[in-house]
């Protein structure tokens, strides 16, 4: 659980400072709008405008007497309506890199923030008793530590640190390049401290672990460098209603964080539509996704133990929130692109699931059938 528990706060970390960037977007919305008020009015004689215009215009009276005319002159931006919204190509959610000069303050800070925290992490929610240490969790398999959910789990936990991380410097105004390799590096050095400290701990120092940290960091890294984020993505998502089963479950029983999570592994219709130059209408707001989840490893009782495979169709909520103008130009929009580009949310996709350890299939469901042999 603790294990979970820090990624999960690398993940909020993110979060908490992402305003950083799209007030300035915001700002420079404020400004256009200012224009669209005051340019007629300077188009009036000197006498009138001086009457007529307020303070917040008073910028624009040093505009040459040409230049209004241009101004005035510009193409008036269409307001569309919610379902012309819906029915014209949404913008994509990536922000635009290197929109403007890098905060070095910010730079440093954040970077210093992520390995304190990590490092705070190792040494307190672990609680190291013991001298370091290494341990064999092994992958995937059927005796594995939580049936392989937690490699699963920091494989995704990974890429979504290194992609919002990655997004994130791209707010404070460096390049795709730049913003993607200090993402990456952060995303590698939050997992060997993380690693470290559980060197010390009673779960060991695992190489499984660090692999697939810097696995899912990487493939962020590279599905952002290829500007493919609009087609292919990697979601945590939580189940509900909650895993229970009679005597459930042990304290100390291993798997207690994975019983109700489920790992996707996504292909969005709309990026696959835009690359393949199709209008596949409302299927847009679609993604194909391949599932991974464990059940039953914190019970104690294997006779309950399932790894289960799968393969769902459900909701792009990234995808629906560029529909109806959301995007991560404010602070509020770039918060709920967080949330619901990362996370399956409960009951919005629908599939089979196939249980590698009993070789039984489950569903149509919504990921979280299970047995209660």
């Amino acid at each position: 659980m603790q294990k979970k528990l820090l990624r999960c706060c690398c993940v909020a970390a993110v979060v908490l400072v992402l305003g950083a960037g799209p007030l300035a977007a915001e700002e420079a919305q404020r400004a256009e709008r200012l224009l669209d008020r005051c340019e007629p009015l300077h188009l009036l004689p000197t006498e009138v405008e001086t009457k007529t215009v307020g303070d917040d215009c008073d910028a624009l009276r040093l505009v040459p007497a040409d230049e209004r005319t241009a101004l005035a002159q510009r193409p008036a931006r269409a307001e569309m309506s919610l379902l012309d919204s819906l029915d014209a190509e949404p913008r994509y959610a990536e922000p635009e890199f290197g929109s403007r000069p890098p905060s070095k303050i910010l730079t440093f800070g954040i970077a210093a923030g992520v390995a304190a925290g990590s490092a705070m992490n190792a040494v307190v929610l672990e609680n190291p008793n013991r001298s370091f240490h290494f341990t064999d969790e092994g992958w995937f398999g059927k005796n594995t530590y939580a049936g392989g959910a937690d490699k699963a789990s920091h494989y995704v936990d990974f890429y979504i640190i290194s992609k919002e991380l990655s997004f994130l410097y791209n707010t404070l105004g460096y390049s795709r390049a730049e913003s993607i390799a200090i993402g990456l590096g952060l995303t590698l050095l939050v997992g060997v401290i993380n690693e470290s400290g559980d060197g010390f701990s009673r779960y060991g120092f695992s190489l499984q672990d660090l692999t697939m940290d810097a696995a899912g960091g990487i493939t962020a890294a590279a599905i952002s460098a290829l500007g493919a984020n609009d087609l292919i993505g990697f979601r945590e998502g939580f189940l509900l209603p909650l895993y229970s089963v009679p005597d459930c479950c042990p304290p100390g029983n291993v798997g207690q964080a994975y019983q109700n999570q489920l790992y996707t592994a996504d292909l969005k219709l709309a990026g696959l539509a835009r690359r393949l130059n199709l209008n596949i209408g409302p299927l847009r707001y679609l993604s194909f996704s391949t599932t991974y989840a464990s059940k039953g490893y914190a019970t104690g009782n294997p006779a309950l133990h399932e790894r289960q495979i799968g393969f769902e169709i459900g909701l792009n909520l990234e995808e629906a929130l560029l529909a109806v103008g959301v995007g991560r130009d404010t602070w509020w929009g770039y918060m709920l692109h967080v949330v619901l580009d990362n996370v399956r949310l409960p009951f919005t996709a629908v599939g089979f699931q196939y249980d590698l350890n009993s070789k039984r299939w489950y569903g149509p469901g919504n990921g979280n059938s299970y047995s209660k042999r």
